[in-house]
């Protein structure tokens, strides 16, 4: 069954399940107000459990104050009757993944229950009937296929999560209390950042977990050039379109307020991007920033925290790798190369040192392979100086952290060895 008919199960199951409370809802059913939301059920046989799957909630007035939750007497949110008295409307996934081709092992010991009236997160699932071992193997598997890194605690059984676009979360797993002490309890819990991406990978991981799939849908935007071409068709203005290019905020990038600072390094990189600000747009703010003469100042400010590894260097580094990108894929980037030396001195050296760090910091790894590999692309004499520099070995060795827990670093990292191998 798809979210969308499940949303729309819980916008129309009939009378309103709790006092004739009937609060504003969206399309699917979902309500329009945080406050609005809680638990399907209210008892592991309450009037709405037959009707529920493992990870629905309704539409009702909070009953529960703080919302503090006792394992002795309710269910935690997010989780609903145990899967024997339900249709699950998942299928099991085909295919089974042992424990030990996992990077995430819980150490003995570390599964403890859910503290008492301990808040959990809309985002868990309960499973019943499987190895811990074998849920943590799922969700690790999931974490690689989706590049995120993650670090694994060696007391709780506790990962610590970073998506590519910045978001950090936490995974935790709890043995259940009371009605649920026959089961595991996995919980994501957002912690920093959002992207419009984080609301899926929440899903695939708790779908990993439950070794579940459903019918995935795609809510990302259509590529930004597709959307600039119809507005075109359209009779758009095409003047006030490619005037609109999105000065780079110099003012910002080099104020010396530390938030205006960060907010204009995350501008600066949104508009270097193609994916977000199109192909015209980040070419030109990335011609800018390469060898624009007002752009002096930004750039070094930008190379400065990428080289000394600053607060927001990863920032640094997606601003350096989306400019890269975007003049490799226009072909300007040869020839930008030959009047900017700093490239080829400054920038290649420090992204085969950036590789050598793949275990630590495998999300900027991944951008440094995909620079490195667009600058030898672009010129031969910077792929004989990353044979120099040992880039084969240091590529090897981010190639094998992605294979384990990094699906774009493996990938980036065998794209760059491909092409050192045509020096």
């Amino acid at each position: 069954m798809s979210r969308e008919s499940r949303g729309a199960q819980r916008g129309n199951s009939g009378a309103p399940p709790f006092g004739g409370y009937t609060p504003a809802t969206d399309e699917f059913g979902l309500p329009l107000f945080v406050g609005q939301a809680q638990a399907v059920t209210l008892s592991s046989d309450g009037p709405l459990a037959e009707g529920s799957n493992m990870r629905s909630v309704d539409i009702a007035e909070s009953s529960t104050p703080n919302n503090c939750f006792d394992f002795g007497m309710l269910p935690p949110p997010s989780l609903t009757s145990p899967q024997s008295k339900l249709e699950s409307s998942f299928t099991k996934s085909a295919v089974s993944i042992e424990a030990n081709s996992s990077t995430w092992v819980l150490p003995e010991g570390s599964m403890k229950p859910v503290p008492e009236y301990y808040p959990l997160e809309q985002t868990a699932v309960f499973i019943e009937g499987d190895d811990p071992a074998h849920i943590a193997a799922r969700v690790s598997d999931c974490l690689r296929r989706r590049s995120i890194a993650a670090s694994y605690g060696d007391v709780k059984a506790k990962a610590k999560c970073k998506t590519e676009d910045g978001v950090e979360f936490r995974i935790r797993m709890f043995y259940g209390r009371g009605d649920y002490n026959h089961g595991v309890i996995v919980e994501v819990q957002r912690r920093d950042g959002w992207s419009p991406r984080y609301q899926q990978d929440v899903y695939a991981i708790l779908e990993s977990a439950e070794d579940a799939v459903v019918n995935d849908f795609d809510v990302s935007l259509p590529p930004i050039d597709d959307l600039i071409n119809d507005m075109q068709d359209n009779d758009f203005d095409q003047a006030h379109s490619t005037e609109c290019t999105n000065p780079i905020p110099c003012h910002m990038v080099l104020s010396n307020n530390t938030d205006v600072q960060a907010m204009g390094m995350l501008i600066l990189s949104s508009i270097t991007d193609m994916t977000k600000a199109g192909a015209v747009v980040a070419l030109k703010n990335a011609s800018n920033f390469v060898h624009g003469e007002q752009e002096v100042e930004v750039r070094n400010m930008v190379l400065e925290t990428l080289l000394k590894k600053k607060e927001g260097y990863e920032i640094a580094l997606r601003i350096i790798s989306n400019c890269v990108e975007v003049m490799a894929k226009e072909s300007v980037l040869a020839l930008c190369m030959l009047e900017e030396e700093w490239i080829m001195d400054t920038l290649l050296p420090n992204l085969v040192k950036e590789l050598r760090h793949a275990s630590n910091t495998p999300n900027e790894a991944a951008l440094a392979a995909k620079c490195l590999g667009n600058i030898m692309s672009a010129s031969p004499e910077a792929g004989q100086k990353a044979l120099a520099l040992g880039a084969v070995s240091a590529l090897s060795g981010a190639n094998g952290v992605g294979t384990v827990s990094h699906f774009h670093l493996e990938k980036e990292a065998s794209r760059a060895v491909a092409i050192l191998e045509c020096f």
